[in-house]
This record gives C-alpha cells, sequence and structure tokens, in this order.
C-alpha cells in the first residue's frame, strides 16, 4: 500500500518511484514509465495491470 501524505504535490518522479517498487512486489513486470510535460504516464498490456496502476494512484492521493 502506498502510504498518504498530506500536503505532498506528487510531482512524477515521486510517484513513479513509490509505484515502481509495489509493482515489482506485486509481479507486475510489463509497465512502460514516462512522463510528458506535467503529466505521468505508465503504459501497461493488459487492463488488469492497467487498473492496479490507476488503483495505486488513487490510493496514494487518498482518493479510494
Amino acid at each position: 500500500m502506498i502510504e498518504n501524505k498530506p500536503g505532498w504535490d506528487g510531482n512524477n518522479s515521486e510517484v513513479e518511484d513509490l509505484l515502481r517498487p509495489l509493482a515489482r512486489k506485486a509481479k507486475k513486470r510489463r509497465i512502460t514509465w514516462s512522463s510528458e510535460g506535467d503529466t505521468f504516464v505508465a503504459q501497461a498490456g493488459d487492463v488488469e495491470t492497467c487498473r492496479w496502476i490507476i488503483d495505486q494512484v488513487l490510493e496514494l492521493r487518498g482518493l479510494s
């Protein structure tokens, strides 16, 4: 689980740094990480992994 940090602005590199080890632990191996402008991009080849990424980011932001 990702710890929710009050007042944290969640820049792209921090999000990636938090998600990468979680993805390894969850055995989500085929994720491509990048950043385009102010947008964090994580691409996966299957819907299950995409949903996992979304759930983790929502949890990070305290929205789940």
